[in-house]
């Protein structure tokens, strides 16, 4: 097993791999868990304050106009400048590349271009800056074709990215304005997901390597950009910092959605890390998924997006995985269900022979509290008990081991006796 943390340590080193951070999760050797309710991306962007000082949200909506244009305006900005990294490094050959080991170049810079046009569409009163020119000039017929092609991406029509099944025809949900925002965002992350893995990415990369014993108290540093990744032109990408916005809003809104109990499937990929953590726990252990996971009203439709997934094209070793549950779910972007920092028990993990696929089954478990006021107060009850245990078991310990020197004493005096 190696030494504490070793696991959790290497799987730190891949969490925010666009492949599997859709399901990623907190849990198994090495890993902490501190059962907060808030995303450390969450208390990253509110400094540790409760949602309700920060955003005022409903179910998939908001009231703060000022705070709404701030992160529609954040967005802009990081899709303006991940759309020009993307055009001034990718899609000038005829070769397929691939971006991230998922998205073929020309489909992720589509994408991209697809969520600033709903998201200018859809938000008249703002100002957005105008875009500075990327260094390939090569790219311009590139960037008029997406333009082109963003209104029908974001209906998922047969000209989208990967030319994908169209999951959101008939779309009637309402988008428009600053109080819908978090809808609108939630509807890009899923329709366009290039843009929906950058989004979680950075609440994953939070989650692993900001998460403490006291992170409600802890302010947590912002990186430099050569911590970001693997990737050699990283000092042109996007940091997390810039998608927390973004992250914090869809969590917190759909937090307030989630309704009613459903069955529920999510399914991905998972690490070859992440699988041996998951195989190496036991029934009853906790598990964690930060953040929100898109899932399937059926085990069918969940294996039918792994199908659609396609080849896989990462560097590293990743397997597919189902995750079934029942839990409370908000149903949104017209055929998911979503669930937004669900915390659960492992029931089981088990890979069919035939098709490879692992199924992770999990019991709902959470917690009652909801604020940060309230999860510290629980965090001090459970110290309490843990401290009042190990008394307990310590006056135990002592109590037998008087009655053990009392028992030989008593055969002392006996065989003294006896002599």
């Amino acid at each position: 097993m190696g030494c504490f943390g070793s696991r959790f340590d290497k799987r730190k080193g891949t969490c925010t791999d666009l492949n599997t951070v859709g399901i990623q999760y907190v849990g198994g050797e090495g890993s902490n868990n501190d059962f907060c309710p808030q995303d450390a991306v969450s208390l990253f962007y509110g400094d540790s304050k409760e949602v309700d000082e920060w955003f005022k949200v409903g179910p998939l909506t908001m009231e703060s106009e000022e705070e709404g244009k701030k992160i529609a305006l954040e967005a802009w900005s990081a899709l303006v400048q991940q759309g020009n990294f993307l055009k001034d490094n990718f899609g000038n050959s005829d070769k397929t590349v691939y971006v991230s080991g998922k998205y073929q170049d020309k489909d992720a810079i589509a994408q991209i271009e697809a969520v600033k046009a709903f998201l200018k569409e859809k938000n008249p009163d703002i100002e957005f800056p105008e875009e500075a020119k990327p260094e390939a000039e090569a790219m311009e017929g590139e960037m008029m074709e997406g333009e082109m092609m963003a209104e029908e991406m974001m209906e998922g029509g047969e000209d989208g990215a990967m030319e994908k099944p169209d999951l959101y025809a008939g779309d009637s949900a309402a988008y428009e304005g600053f109080a819908n925002l978090p809808a609108l965002l939630l509807k890009c992350c899923t329709a366009q997901p290039y843009f929906g893995d950058l989004v979680k990415s950075a609440l994953i990369h939070y989650e692993f390597n900001f998460k403490g014993k006291s992170l409600a108290d802890v302010p947590m540093p912002k990186l430099s950009l050569a911590d970001l990744s693997r990737n050699p032109l990283n000092a042109k990408e996007t940091t997390p910092g810039q998608w927390a916005g973004v992250a914090a809003l869809v969590a917190a809104a759909l937090d307030k959605a989630e309704a009613t109990a459903a069955d529920v499937w999510f399914s991905g990929y998972l690490g070859a890390q992440d699988v041996e953590a998951l195989k190496a726990m036991a029934e009853g252990d906790n598990i964690l998924f930060p953040g929100w996971m898109a899932g399937w009203k059926s085990e069918d439709e969940a294996k039918t997006h792994l199908t659609n997934l396609g080849e896989f094209n990462g560097d590293d070793s990743c397997d597919k995985v189902i995750i079934t549950t029942n839990t409370k779910c908000a149903s949104a972007v017209v055929c998911h269900l979503f669930s937004q920092r669900f915390n659960g028990k492992l029931k089981s993990f088990v890979q069919d022979e035939e098709s490879k696929i692992w199924t992770l089954t999990v019991e709902d478990d959470s917690w009652e509290y909801s604020t940060l006021a309230d999860w510290k107060t629980w965090v001090e009850e459970e110290a309490k008990k843990k401290a009042e245990a190990a008394a307990a078991a310590a006056m135990e310990g002592a109590a037998a081991e008087g009655e053990m020197a009392a028992a030989e004493g008593e055969m002392m005096a006996e065989e003294m006796a006896a002599e």
